[in-house]
């Protein structure tokens, strides 16, 4: 069920007893209002040569004020499923990041081409919010 803004949602439920009185019934309804992506930042940018790496950081907020887990992923134009190169937690060239931070990550490529990077933030009660986004790289160069 998707509770609306400004519209009231009924649920009814009915529990059909039979036989003695054994119990009852305790229902929690919880609302929960997905995390929300605000901001990314690409250091140094999203044009990189195969030399280079990108520093990511992705930023979100919960309007619930929920605990927020990050999980990056990516995969390359040419190959399907994951491509070639490497992702590692942390990005020590922005600052708040640190290798323990879960919202930096740094994508190292492995061959050159287009590639597109994926950051999901949850929020622990099934709310998620994605974002897709290409790094582009070219060779080396000389």
């Amino acid at each position: 069920m998707t509770v609306l803004p400004n519209v009231t949602s009924e649920v009814v439920v009915v529990s059909q007893c039979s036989g003695a009185e054994m119990g009852g019934l305790d229902a929690v309804v919880v609302l929960n209002d997905p995390p929300q992506i605000t901001g990314l930042l690409i250091a140094e940018s999203k044009f990189i040569t195969l030399c280079q790496t990108a520093q990511i950081r992705g930023n979100a907020v919960d309007p619930n004020g929920d605990a927020l887990s990050f999980s990056f992923s990516f995969s390359f134009s040419v190959v399907s499923g994951p491509g070639p190169g490497s992702l590692m937690q942390g990005a020590p060239a922005i600052v708040g990041c640190t290798a323990e931070s879960p919202e930096c990550q740094t994508f190292t490529p492995s061959v050159v081409g287009d590639y597109l990077l994926r950051v999901e933030v949850g929020d622990g009660l099934g709310g998620v919010a994605t974002l897709t986004f290409p790094i582009h790289v070219s060779p080396c160069d000389d």
